[in-house]
């Protein structure tokens, strides 16, 4: 790091005194300087030979005067033509940059979108200004997991058939099924005399819960009993094989290609979900020297506030609002711009969970603009390829019903 940060100030110094000139030239002037200085320095520090670092130097150098170069011949042209201003050219400057650098590194580097940075992970590409990711990405944000799916990616309902723990149903169903990752869906309703043997660590039969909400694939209700005060995702088939998926309230369309229902809505097309009624600060509708959020229903339908609406009351949600931040979550959002998957996983006692309003949160500043929270508590699980796993509590696992799995475009569950 003191190296570049030696070989990165030669070349800013060079720049600033002008001596490097504009354009191409002034960015091979740069480089040469940029290599010479980060070959001089490690000679001094290391004691190696200094041709040998030179030489070792110049592929990051090439990287960085191509960028520069770049850049600046896109600068220069556009400010003297006077079609733009000289700031608004840095944004563009600084993806070129990250571009070309990442070109001459082989990949895995930085790549600006929107004039941000962020990691790209290997043999994912940028198309049209923004990332095109081809591989899911996973982060962590305190003790909640997410994994971030690329477009073309499919649900998947993954029903226990046996009498055996969630777990293994989950791990035969990534191989089997070609299924990136596993997690649990609905949450579901047990019988007393199941509930008791569970307790007393015996794996239940499926036969003996309920999941609450309808569970289809292909047309077909696999699972589950209507709930048609909750929210549901569904996806269809369209005839070039891609899915068009949509979020609502009540019990999924039966003609679906995959639903989930049984869910809490976080948000839905756009529109947030929680405890109460909130209305922007605007007069009008009833009394028009009277703010709308002191007129407008605080539950309920909204009627005629409905316009001035940015939060909706679910009763779902307001129930989950007094939850500890260590209660287990699990949450699936979709980003219609990009046609992503984000998943949400807390494992349940968490030290650093994460409060469901800033799960909401999380999703929505993301671009997951619809995003359902699923069974949670000690429910919540994830087993994925990677090996990434998060296991559900033991009595959990011996009575979890259905899991939703998310398969990659391209995979096949015939394949194998």
């Amino acid at each position: 790091m003191a190296l570049a940060g030696i070989s990165a100030g030669v070349g800013a110094g060079i720049g600033q005194t002008g001596l490097g000139g504009t354009g191409a030239a002034g960015a091979a002037v740069t480089g040469s300087a940029r290599a010479i200085a980060n070959a001089a320095t490690r000679s001094l520090i290391e004691g190696t030979d200094f041709g040998d670092n030179l030489i070792a130097s110049l592929p990051d150098v090439i990287g960085q005067t191509i960028g520069e170069a770049i850049a600046g011949g896109i600068s220069d042209s556009l400010i003297k033509g006077g079609k733009i201003a000289e700031g608004e050219i840095i944004k563009q400057q600084k993806l070129d940059l990250a571009a070309a650098q990442r070109s001459s590194s082989g990949g895995s580097f930085d790549i600006t979108n929107s004039g941000e940075m962020f990691f790209v992970n290997q043999g994912d590409t940028v198309a049209g200004g923004r990332r095109t990711q081809i591989e899911p990405s996973e982060f962590t944000i305190g003790d909640v997991q997410f994994v971030v799916f690329p477009e073309g990616t499919e649900l998947v309902p993954v029903v226990r058939q046996e009498t055996e723990e969630f777990t293994l149903t989950a791990s035969r169903a990534l191989e089997e099924l070609n299924l990136d990752t596993v997690v649990n869906g609905p949450q579901f309703t047990l019988t007393q005399l199941a509930r008791a043997g569970a307790v007393l660590g015996q794996t239940q039969s499926p036969e003996v819960s309920t999941t609450d909400g309808l569970v289809i694939e292909d047309g077909i209700v696999l699972d589950g009993r209507s709930s048609e005060y909750t929210f549901f995702l569904s996806g269809n088939e369209s005839r070039d094989g891609t899915f068009i998926w949509d979020f609502g309230f009540g019990n999924p369309p039966i003609d679906s290609s995959v639903a989930f229902g049984g869910a809490i809505p976080l948000v839905i097309n756009g529109l947030k979900f929680g405890d109460g009624n909130l209305y922007y600060p605007t007069y009008g509708v009833t009394n028009p020297n009277v703010p709308i959020a002191t007129q407008g229903p605080l539950t309920g339908d909204p009627g005629d506030f409905e316009p001035f609406l940015f939060q909706r009351n679910n009763s779902g949600f307001a129930a989950w609002v007094s939850n500890p931040l260590s209660t287990g979550k699990t949450a699936v959002g979709f980003n219609p711009d990009t046609g992503e998957f984000m998943l949400a996983v807390q494992e349940h006692g968490s030290t650093n969970g994460m409060s469901i309003v800033d799960l909401r949160e999380e999703f929505y500043k993301r671009g997951f603009t619809n995003a359902l929270l699923f069974d949670g508590s000690d429910s919540s699980m994830i087993t994925n390829q990677r090996g990434l796993f998060i296991p559900p509590g033991s009595i959990k696992n011996d009575i979890i019903e259905v899991g939703i799995g998310f398969r990659l475009n391209g995979s096949n569950d015939d394949d194998g």
